[in-house]
């Protein structure tokens, strides 16, 4: 059984970039070439150069047209710079096209199809988006991200519809359809509960927005817009103590959500008015001003609040006289924009730090991102020359200049000037040391550098100061630890290295990804040494951290399964697998991972072939699978029957003739001619033959052929090329060779040469041996 013998044993070792049918060819370089231009039109369009990004996309579709998967991307991207331009036919124009020409790629497509449907959307066509969005959801249903915003999509324009009822259909649907997309499961609770507020249904309305916040604590703008509406809630109910608490809890939580801070000042000043308090309305109004004068519509309101209050509210003269000052700071501040003053000016004539600051920071943000465009087109000395000029003209507020340093620091490393860069990120580190954030990163980086250079120690000391300092950086803190337990693994330092991965995947305020790479690294160390007890174990320790259904636990129990198919424990790994399996939720690259694998088990086994089947078939009808998938899938069918069988023959011939042109329809020629010889069906396996282009496979189905007329002599040459045939590349590969010297051992002896009969029983017990070292 070509492929299943010899690919589970080699599995993890590659468990992180696993591509279960078939090696993945070196990209031409045309594909390095389109996929150069194609990126560059991404950063052109990343800072609003539409005209540019489009330029680059159209040269990927003129002069790559070949690649069709880059050009699939530059269509969709020259759609969406179209429409960025407000040319939405030319958008459709592309939207469409794409769809018609490269009805493969199915991201792509799906992604079309909600493009097109916010078009309608936007022209209030709203039963035809529908129907456009409903097509995603239909076509693409293995797509989870795309189908769950086309039903974010459908509940909008029901709402415009005024289908209320129906729109709570839909999110509904769907939260129980679509878990795994956590930012539209977000969204979906968040509009329910939006809903119910204004339906004044507020317990179940502060039961949706408090969801929100404990389910996707990750999703800052979220669980902000979560409390905003939640205060609103309560005021709504006159649970006035509890909306100024909420409220309260928004600014202090999520400052840097200026637009829901905004709000949430404006509706907790607005309350203080209801609640006949106007000295506190008057503070709170004058802080709109001072903190957040740049968002003009709710500083126009909290201006004109202010001039209504002042006249029937007492407040201590310094106070009143502050408050005065502030409400003509803004309106200098806003006259002055509007008449066009530059921001030089403003900083001379103004003594507002806070709206100076909010220009200033348009400012910075605008060189932070030329910068990263310039370094993503490899143009390094102009990223940093902008990082400078923040570093020149910025140098007042500490997080942008820290941000700048970090910044300069990656291009530098980017740049290859390896010194240069550990320079600049250590000044980050010795003049940043409150902005942890920053000086967390730089370190991080510096360790990396270390290891690049191959300076080891140095390279673990500063992973060591990422843990020791920044331990409330989660995503430093565990990417930190992962790196020093695979250093100390490459120095030789195999028990340290085994207890840092443990401690990643038993620790639960680890990063999840960061545990499941830990212990995919332990189970590698683990299965190295032929210790499959403890690499389980390992799998079962990160297991016990995740007891519930999920992607991580999926991948955990896929990583186990993996093992017990290494330690040839079929049964055990069957059991685990089906357990991966069914773990909701699954992305779609896992879950065919686990299915591949399970079926894997299921023939190795030999008395599960039935269940092997009928996996294999289900998977078969899954259109999540590339068409090279699918052949592959149909070739491990044919494994299933019982070998040389009748069925087993027709199997293979279906794959050859539904899958031409794929490497498994080329296998299938082999394993069809192998059938076919065995019922002296000899024109036919001889026909089959021809098609073999590997010269050690074809050797191999030769020797069968002979063997099978009686040709025993000319079997025998036949089965002696197939190791020499074997390319090093496929040093793996051990069944066929192993399985000829099994056979010329036979030969040998029935021919009545002892002597060649014993030297083939040596050689075949040295291919099982080189097979076992190189395994894992």
């Amino acid at each position: 059984m070509k492929h299943l013998h010899h690919s589970i044993a080699l599995s993890i070792m590659i468990i992180s970039i696993m591509v279960w049918f078939a090696p993945v060819p070196l990209r031409a370089a045309s594909e390095e070439d389109a996929e150069a231009i194609y990126v560059r039109g991404e950063e052109y369009a990343a800072i609003g150069w539409h005209s540019e990004a489009i330029a680059a996309w159209q040269t990927v579709l003129d002069d790559y047209s070949d690649q069709k998967r880059v050009c699939a991307n530059a269509k969709l991207g020259i759609g969406r710079a179209r429409e960025a331009m407000g040319q939405i036919e030319a958008a459709r124009q592309q939207f469409d096209e794409l769809t018609q020409s490269y009805p493969d790629f199915r991201r792509q497509n799906a992604e079309a199809l909600i493009e097109i449907g916010a078009i309608l959307e936007g022209k209030r066509e709203f039963n035809n988006a529908i129907t456009t969005y409903r097509s995603v959801i239909t076509n693409y249903s293995g797509m989870g991200a795309q189908c769950a915003r086309a039903k974010l999509h459908i509940a909008d324009c029901l709402a415009a519809m005024g289908q209320v009822d129906q729109v709570l259909v839909e999110l509904q649907g769907l939260l129980r359809d679509h878990a795994p997309e956590r930012e539209q499961c977000a969204q979906a609770l968040m509009r329910i509960g939006q809903i119910q507020s204004e339906r004044n249904q507020s317990q179940q309305a502060t039961a949706q927005f408090e969801k929100v916040r404990a389910d996707y604590p990750d999703m800052e703008l979220w669980c902000a817009e979560a409390l905003l509406w939640l205060a609103a809630t309560q005021a709504r109910a006159t649970q006035n103590d509890a909306a100024l608490a909420t409220y309260a809890k928004l600014l202090n939580d999520y400052p840097t959500h200026k637009p829901q801070c905004v709000k949430a000042a404006v509706g907790r000043a607005a309350l203080y008015e209801q609640m006949s308090k106007p000295a506190e309305a008057v503070r709170e109004y004058a802080s709109v001003l001072k903190s957040y004068p740049s968002f003009r519509r709710q500083a126009d309101t909290a201006k004109s609040r202010i001039d209504s209050l002042l006249s029937t509210t007492s407040l201590p003269p310094p106070e009143l006289a502050e408050v005065q000052q502030t409400v003509a700071h803004y309106v200098e501040i806003r006259d002055s924009v509007a008449m066009g003053d530059t921001e030089q000016d403003l900083a001379e004539k103004s003594g507002v730090a806070p709206d100076y600051v909010a220009l200033r920071s348009d400012r910075v943000t605008a060189l932070m991102r030329k910068g990263q465009a310039f370094r993503g087109l490899q143009q390094y000395d102009s990223a940093i020359a902008e990082f400078q000029k923040i570093l020149a003209n910025y140098d007042d507020t500490q997080e942008w200049r820290a941000e700048a340093r970090l910044q300069m620091g990656k291009t530098e490393w980017k740049a290859g000037t390896l010194s240069k860069a550990l320079g600049t990120l250590a000044t980050l580190i010795a003049n940043e040391g409150s902005a942890t954030s920053q000086c967390a990163d730089a370190t991080l980086f510096r360790g990396r550098i270390f290891e690049q250079l191959g300076e080891n120690e140095n390279a673990a000391g500063e992973y060591r100061n990422v843990i020791s300092k920044y331990s409330d950086k989660k995503g430093r803190f565990s990417e930190a630890r992962y790196r020093l337990g695979c250093l100390l693994g490459k120095m030789g330092n195999r028990s340290e290295a085994l207890a840092e991965f443990e401690r990643l995947y038993t620790d639960g305020t680890c990063l999840s990804s960061f545990a499941v790479q830990a212990v995919e690294a332990s189970a590698q160390m683990l299965v190295s040494d032929r210790d499959y007890s403890a690499a389980v174990a390992a799998a079962d320790g990160a297991l016990t951290q995740y007891p519930s259904p999920g992607r991580t636990r999926g991948r955990l129990l896929f990583i186990k399964g993996m093992i017990q198919c290494d330690a040839r424990r079929y049964t055990d790994a069957a059991t685990t697998l089906r357990e991966a399996v069914a773990q909701p939720p699954q992305d779609r690259t896992a879950l065919h991972q686990a299915q591949m694998l399970l079926a894997q088990a299921y023939l190795e086994r030999h008395e599960n072939q039935a269940e092997a089947r009928v996996l294999l078939q289900s998977m078969l009808s899954d259109e999540g699978w590339t068409r090279e998938e699918k052949a592959r899938i149909s070739e491990y069918i044919g494994f299933c029957y019982r070998k040389n069988s009748p069925e087993a023959e027709e199997s293979f011939t279906t794959t050859i003739n539904d899958y031409a042109g794929t490497a498994s329809a080329a296998d299938c020629y082999f394993h069809r001619s192998l059938c076919r010889s065995a019922r002296q069906a000899y024109i036919e396996a001889a026909a089959d033959i021809e098609m073999i282009k590997v010269p050690y496979l074809q050797h191999y189905a030769l020797g069968d052929y002979y063997a099978a007329q009686g040709k025993k002599a000319e079997a025998a040459s036949e089965y002696e090329q197939v190791y020499p045939n074997l390319p090093a590349s496929f040093r793996g590969s051990y069944f066929e060779p192993y399985a000829a010297y099994v056979r010329l051992v036979e030969l040998y002896r029935e021919l009545g040469d002892e002597g060649r009969a014993s030297a083939a029983s040596e050689k075949m017990s040295q291919i099982l041996t080189d097979h076992v070292a190189a395994a894992p």
